[in-house]
């Protein structure tokens, strides 16, 4: 500037605008920035995509922030696996194929079609008691609830 030397380093959050000679704040969005379209770090609740910071949201409308990794996660629960989680049956219930975290449970397998999840049992149950009477009435207790069609 006018022959000058001029001290271009800011302060963390902040940036050295070379048009006003002078540090600026960083976006809202960001901790560390370049200039106001260029972060190097995002606030807490938002995640580095395409050069900025942004809400998971904006991203993708089935994704949420996960504070432990700082990352988009699909939202768990909500019936739509865009292919981010191994399953997800529209609840956060355990024994159903697809459990809590959206993790398939063990003798489970589950299909996405249409970017829902259909789970089905892959073991096969057991005849752990048969009887027939005088009638020649059989009667079988299997190894877990089944259902005939």
């Amino acid at each position: 500037m006018d022959g000058r030397c001029v001290d271009t380093s800011c302060i963390f959050g902040y940036y050295f605008d070379n048009q006003d000679y002078m540090c600026k704040q960083c976006p809202g969005t960001c901790i560390s920035c370049l200039d106001t379209n260029e972060c190097y770090e995002c606030a807490y609740g938002y995640v580095y995509h395409n050069g900025m910071c942004a809400l998971c949201s904006q991203i993708n409308e089935f994704t949420e922030y996960n504070p432990e990794n700082k990352q988009c996660q699909e939202i768990c629960g909500d019936g739509v696996n865009i292919g981010l989680k191994e399953c997800d049956d529209g609840n956060r219930v355990n024994g159903d194929g697809c459990d809590k975290n959206c993790k398939i449970e063990n003798n489970w397998a589950c299909e996405t079609i249409d970017l829902k999840d259909k789970c089905h049992r892959t073991d096969m149950p057991t005849i752990r008691h048969a009887t027939i009477d005088a009638n020649f009435t059989f009667t079988f207790v299997f190894s877990r609830f089944i259902t005939f069609t």
